[in-house]
Order: C-alpha cells, then sequence, then structure tokens
C-alpha cells in the first residue's frame, strides 16, 4: 500500500529534462512526497509524458499546475491557490521548492508585461517572488517560522556572469527585438542571471536566519530584528 503523502515538493519546470530527472530521482529514494510539478502552458506535451513516466514509476501522488514565470500576476495566482490548498488541507505542506525553471535566449526578446527582460524575470525576479510567497503560506511551519528547504539549480554560465549585467543592459535593449545577440553576450546574460539568482537566494537565507536567531535567542531588539530583514 502506498504511503500517504506527508510533504510536498514543488519543482518548477517539472515538465523539462532536469526538473523531470529530479521529480525522478526523489520518487526513486523517497516516500511520502507530494509532487507539485509546473510547465508554463497547459496540456503541455513533456508534461503529459513526464506524468506517464511517473506513473509507469508507480508515483499516483502529483499534479502539474501551470505558472508563467515571465509574468508576475500568473506568479502570484499561482503562489495564492497553492498556499490555499495547503491551508485547506487539500496537499501536504511545502517542505521543499527546486526553483528548476529556467528561459535562455540569444536575440534580443521582447520586454516582458511587466516590462523586464524576459531572461532576467524569468530566471531571477519570478522565482524570488514565488519563494517569498510560499515562505509567508505554504511552507510547513513549527512555531509560526517556515521550516524546510529552498533550491537554486544553478549553471555553469555564472562564470561568464556579471551581477551588475542588466544595470548596464539598457543600450542592448535598444536593439531591434528578435536581432541576434550573439554566442557570448548570450552565455552572458543566461549566466549573469543565474549569477544573481544565486546571490539573491543567499541573501534571503543569511536574513531568514538572522531574524531565526533573534527570536530563539530572544536577545534582538526590535530595532535589530528589522534590520535583520532590511530595513533601515
Amino acid at each position: 500500500m502506498a504511503t500517504p503523502p506527508t510533504r510536498t515538493v514543488l519543482i518548477t519546470g517539472g515538465n523539462g529534462s532536469l526538473g523531470s530527472q529530479t521529480a525522478y530521482k526523489i520518487a526513486q529514494s523517497q516516500s511520502g512526497v507530494f509532487f507539485l510539478l509546473t510547465a508554463r502552458k497547459p496540456n503541455d506535451a513533456n508534461a503529459q509524458a513526464v506524468s506517464e513516466q511517473l506513473r509507469t514509476m508507480g508515483v499516483e501522488t502529483f499534479e502539474f499546475m501551470v505558472v508563467d514565470l515571465g509574468n508576475f500576476a500568473s506568479v502570484r495566482a499561482f503562489a495564492s491557490t497553492v498556499s490555499e490548498r495547503v491551508e485547506a488541507g487539500k496537499i501536504p505542506p511545502i517542505e521543499v521548492i527546486i526553483n528548476s525553471a529556467a528561459y535562455s535566449s540569444y536575440i534580443m526578446d521582447k520586454q516582458t508585461e511587466d516590462g523586464f527582460d524576459p531572461v532576467y524575470q524569468t530566471n531571477v525576479l519570478s522565482p524570488f517572488l514565488l519563494s517569498v510567497l510560499l515562505l509567508k503560506s505554504g511552507f510547513r511551519k513549527i512555531e509560526g517560522r517556515p521550516q524546510g528547504r529552498i533550491i537554486n539549480v544553478s549553471s555553469e554560465t555564472v562564470n561568464f556572469g556579471d551581477v551588475a549585467f542588466f544595470d548596464s543592459w539598457g543600450e542592448t535593449e535598444a536593439r531591434k527585438t528578435l536581432s541576434g545577440l550573439g554566442v557570448k553576450l548570450g552565455l552572458t546574460r543566461y549566466g549573469s542571471s543565474k549569477l544573481i539568482m544565486d546571490v539573491a537566494m543567499y541573501t534571503l537565507r543569511e536574513r531568514l536566519l538572522s531574524v531565526s536567531t533573534c527570536h530563539i535567542l530572544h536577545g534582538c531588539s526590535a530595532r535589530a530584528r528589522m534590520r535583520a530583514i532590511g530595513h533601515s
């Protein structure tokens, strides 16, 4: 008899090669997991193939949900729905988020509806927003504090990256939409997005640890706690 799921593992880009292989590996070694996998479009053919493979492996506790990381409204709606389902007991609390989805491009893309470069929004802003929203509501909590892990899938292309890349991206963005960027610039663009995300998630981790330490030791003033979470 299958073990009832007690925790949710959320994998963005679960319809991709990396996300799906991650789900397979976890399924082979862990029990009691509900897999919440994401795809950008409904009825995605790759998502259907992944679903079939999971069923072949004997995994029944999974679901694909649609979220477009190139659109903040989609991210917020997704996070709200997931949180509501956790609070209602329809799915187990989240214990792991694996930010696996990513977008790379070697052309000058049109900006997203939110006004950002799609590589930057998809690889940095949206996964960070999603993680923060679900930390507030969706994760398992002990004494009011979220418990679990957020795993950010990085890339060797961070070696090409520059944390200030998108600060000076304006001149490049003036290029004609759909014009080619070249391999080097494309790699730098993608690598910079992965590097910035690594830095952002590390910073978030340190902030959360600072707040948790204050809470546990009961030795931080209100002002110190505010500084710990980034307020002056």
